[in-house]
Order: structure tokens, then C-alpha cells, then sequence
């Protein structure tokens, strides 16, 4: 089961593709590496959520580590321009982990080139699983493959 952002536009057949995953901003000005500065440099890309441990507490300034929602329909933004004190700057964002999702069956975890539901890809091989007959054999003698047949 997966639990994600209820919208008004619900379906229980269709994910949602608003997602919460983590964004670095390397080399950010170290003036900005607080919460509310923070939360406004996020949310050029989307809806801030939290700010990692060690960028609350300084501990790393080559980056700052910020978890947002994103939709997954949208294009990635790689970077912006962020004006500080009349003087703009280019600011690089590095996402870790965007999960894929695909806009033909609407799921998160494959992409359409991956969707088997739509005829795309060929659907994984199900495991089934066999009765193997019962061996006069003790536990301790028995191997692996013994113990499991699956098709």
C-alpha cells in the first residue's frame, strides 16, 4: 500500500503523481541557509516540505538539502535564476531518488516505455508456487532447492 497526496481529482484506479523527494541546491550563498530563505529558494520548484538535519544545523554548506512535492508530469527543473541583492545567480538543483511514473496507466514506478498494462513491455513472469512431495529426508539434510520448486 503507498499513501500519497489526496487531490480533488481522486480516483482509487490512478496515483497521484505529486510526490515528496529530496532537492540539493550545491553552492548556495551561505546567508540563504535558513528556513525561510530556504523554503522560498524550494519553492521556485515546488511545495517545500522540511529541511535536512545538517543543513538546519550548518554542518554542510557546499549544499543545501530540502525535501519538497513535485509532480512528476512536469519537466525537472535543472536550475533558475535567483536574484540576491540586484545581483542574479544561477542556481543548479540536484534531485535524489524521483521515483518514475507513468502517464498511460497512471502509476508510480515505471515509465510509459515500461508500461506493460498499455502493451509496451512484456508483463513480468508471475511466481507460482508447487507442492513439492514430502521427503524422508530430515531438515538438515534437505537443500534449498529441494524445500521450493517455483515456475
Amino acid at each position: 500500500m503507498r499513501v500519497f497526496k489526496w487531490t480533488p481529482t481522486f480516483t482509487p484506479e490512478q496515483e497521484s503523481s505529486i510526490v515528496p523527494v529530496w532537492v540539493c541546491f550545491p553552492e548556495l550563498p551561505a546567508h540563504l541557509f535558513h528556513k525561510d530563505a530556504l523554503f522560498a529558494v524550494a519553492s521556485m520548484i515546488g511545495t517545500p516540505l522540511q529541511i535536512d538535519d545538517f543543513t538546519f544545523n550548518h554542518s554542510k554548506l557546499s549544499k543545501a538539502r530540502v525535501g519538497i512535492e513535485i509532480n512528476l508530469t512536469k519537466l525537472l527543473v535543472e536550475e533558475f535564476d535567483l536574484k540576491i541583492n540586484g545581483i542574479t545567480i544561477c542556481q543548479k538543483v540536484e534531485y535524489e531518488q524521483v521515483p518514475k511514473y507513468c502517464n498511460l496507466c497512471k502509476h508510480v514506478g515505471h515509465d510509459n516505455l515500461e508500461c506493460y498494462s498499455k502493451g509496451n513491455a512484456p508483463r513480468p513472469p508471475q511466481q507460482k508456487w508447487k507442492k513439492v512431495a514430502k521427503h524422508s529426508k530430515s531438515k538438515e539434510q534437505m537443500t534449498i532447492d529441494e524445500c521450493v520448486i517455483m515456475d
